[in-house]
């Protein structure tokens, strides 16, 4: 599927694009049966709506963990979250036409220093289905860096208060 930029820029903007939201609550076992279940719903819904033409975003609510954190399948042109659709024009002419690709964002306090990581899932976002373990396994990776993250945070105040 192919859009010009500044249609692109204006749908975002327009909130003119269709979202999914689903909530998932996890433990630090993380079930990756229900991360499955999850996220091929959420690839079932971004494939229809790229089928009808529409651009989307499927987003995964984590709760249940000791701090926030958000997945979301997201048709893009480049890899920026929808939030940043203005900062597009820096990479693009208005007027040029581009392929749309399927990004996965991971929004959280512990993923890295700017809160923020974005991979690029699939060149073509009407096969997300097909991509279903990749997924899996990257949101799999994202939430045990975080939880990582998290911990190790959590540790550095308490061995600098032990070393005083």
């Amino acid at each position: 599927m192919e859009i010009e930029v500044k249609q692109y820029q204006t749908k975002i903007a327009a909130e003119s694009y269709q979202n999914f939201t689903l909530e998932l609550k996890l433990t630090r076992r993380l079930a990756q049966t229900k991360l499955q279940d999850s996220l091929k719903q959420l690839c079932q819904q971004i494939q229809d709506a790229v089928a009808s033409g529409y651009l989307a975003q499927g987003q995964l609510i984590i709760s249940g963990l000791p701090f926030p954190i958000t997945f979301a399948l997201q048709t893009g042109i480049i890899n920026l979250p929808f939030q940043d659709y203005q900062k597009v024009s820096n990479f693009f002419e208005p007027e040029q036409r581009t392929e749309i690709h399927l990004y996965l964002v991971t929004f959280s306090e512990f993923i890295n220093a700017s809160h923020l990581r974005i991979d690029q899932v699939l060149a073509d976002p009407s096969q997300a289905k097909t991509q279903i373990s990749e997924i899996v396994k990257m949101v799999h990776d994202n939430l045990q860096q975080a939880l990582s993250n998290y911990d190790n945070q959590i540790q550095q105040p308490q061995k600098e208060a032990k070393d005083k």
